[in-house]
């Protein structure tokens, strides 16, 4: 069998994780089935269906990396759909109803109707909505990849409503055309579509569609065992992205609600997931959403990525916050690491120049203090500018005299005038001041030069600081440290 699977998003709202999860599950069985992807835009509601939210859709599904294979959009599709309901109304098998509002039975993911026998199933009436005749007596039984045998007694589904007119079906019945029309094999989505499920196994068959193999996902909850909301932290997909988290640590987060693997690995590059993802291990329980559980993961991808690959994601957020201005205005940035772009490829607030390889440096600095890429552009300004500097901070344990920590200060201000070029790797800084904190104590010395760099007393190490504001700004903020003491 030629394994199809379907993503078919409706662009009603922002996308947000449980939906991008089913497009990832789909994506994820695709290519470990060695399969074919398909994006199908769901957008029969066309009150409620807007293109910034099917832009929103894409620009998700690149931003993580779900390539399809092929594309559709329902909108395109209309004489395809009057071709089949066509067909069902000249058999008998829909008629038009008149106790149904196109306004209140709006196509929807989530939609079912109260059983309802229609009293006009004659055909006489010309107005309302048209539906499905259901005469159905034996069970509808189909088998769940996930939840195994599920049987639904076909009283219990009426004469359900399946489109406003001939070239507008209701989400059920456009779904149903069209993963047969696209001889989807696998039919993948949430456990909230199970009561359509039944609906659509009548409507496969009066329309001569093979039945596929279905398979609905846990829902995701809160920690409080409810639905998902905002409350919870729920957001949309590119509101992760806008605050920092790392396309493939929401991969691997998404991966793992309600599915997990034979061993107790939980960190998965995309290859690996790939390669081991499989159905049967998915839960039929709900998966809690856990946002400090993203956070760690986060953190994790941050650790295992390049130090040039963080940089050039830190990019866009440095420049948010400020940090961060492009030396020439008719340049394209972030430039590609290692491109033939100019070594000076921005500029602090201050005018001061800042290469991609400082870049990269400070990349490499921020992982081991790593949550999101937007808190780790905000919170080491000292990188881009002079701090603010309170001189009482500048002694070690607060045992240290003024005159003691300026004359520490004047002795390591003398080392880096002395050192070339202006910007260099940290073990070049440690080797010309770890002569000094080893005479003078390295806690007198590299604490008050910590302080006098950052304006801090937490913050990362002299050496690395040094690495990224170079030369003339660290000896402009001693310099500064000393005037502060002798006042």
């Amino acid at each position: 069998m030629s394994v199809r699977v379907r993503y078919a998003p409706s662009p009603t709202g922002p996308w947000h994780i449980g939906n991008a999860r089913v497009g990832l599950i789909n994506w994820l069985v695709a290519h470990h089935l060695g399969g074919t992807f398909v994006l199908r835009i769901e957008d029969t509601d066309r009150e409620r269906s807007r293109p910034e939210f099917e832009q929103e859709i894409l620009q998700g599904l690149a931003w993580l990396g779900l390539s399809y294979d092929e594309f559709y959009r329902q909108s395109d599709r209309t004489k395809i759909y009057e071709k089949y309901l066509t067909q069902l109304a000249d058999e008998g098998r829909i008629f038009r109803c008149p106790h149904g509002d196109p306004r209140t039975e709006r196509p929807s993911e989530n939609q079912t109707f109260a059983p309802h026998v229609c009293d006009a199933r004659d055909g006489s009436s010309q107005t309302g909505i048209y539906r499905f005749r259901n005469d159905e007596t034996d069970a509808i039984i189909f088998n769940d990849i996930i939840r195994g045998e599920v049987r639904v007694d076909p009283k219990i589904l009426g004469d359900f409503s399946v489109a406003i007119a001939l070239d507008r079906p209701l989400f059920l019945m456009a779904n149903t055309i069209d993963d047969g029309d696209m001889r989807i094999s696998h039919v993948i989505r949430g456990e909230d579509h199970i009561p359509n499920t039944a609906k659509q196994q009548l409507l496969r068959s009066a329309l001569g569609f093979p039945e596929p193999m279905w398979a609905h996902m846990p829902l995701i909850l809160g920690p409080d065992r409810t639905k998902l909301s905002k409350r919870h932290g729920d957001a949309s997909v590119l509101e992760f992205r806008d605050n920092g988290y790392l396309p493939g640590a929401i991969l691997n987060f998404m991966a793992l609600l309600g599915w997990h693997p034979s061993d107790d690995q939980e960190i998965f590059s995309r290859e690996e997931l790939v390669k081991i993802f499989s159905l049967d291990r998915m839960q039929k329980g709900g998966a809690i959403f856990d946002t400090q559980k993203l956070l760690w993961m986060n953190r994790e991808y941050a650790q295992l990525m390049s130090d040039d690959a963080l940089a050039l994601l830190l990019i866009p957020f440095l420049e948010e916050a400020g940090h961060i201005l492009p030396a020439f205005a008719d340049s394209t940035f972030p430039p590609a690491i290692g491109a033939h772009t100019p070594e000076i490829a921005y500029t602090n607030p201050n005018g001061d120049p800042i290469a991609m390889e400082v870049i990269v440096r400070i990349a490499r600095i921020v992982k081991d203090r790593f949550t999101t890429l937007k808190d780790a552009a905000k919170d080491f300004p000292f990188f881009f500018d002079d701090p603010e500097l309170t001189p009482s901070v500048l002694s070690w344990k607060g045992n240290q005299p003024p005159v003691e920590i300026r004359d520490v200060l004047l002795e390591v201000a003398r080392a880096i005038d002395t050192l070339l070029p202006d910007f260099a790797d940290e073990h070049i800084y440690e080797d010309a001041l770890m002569p000094i904190a080893e005479l003078r104590g390295k806690g007198n010395t590299l604490w008050p030069l910590r302080v006098a760099l950052s304006g801090r007393d937490k913050s990362p190490g002299p050496f690395a600081i040094l690495s990224v504001i170079g030369r003339v700004a660290a000896l402009r903020r001693i310099t500064h440290a000393i005037s502060l003491l002798e006042a």
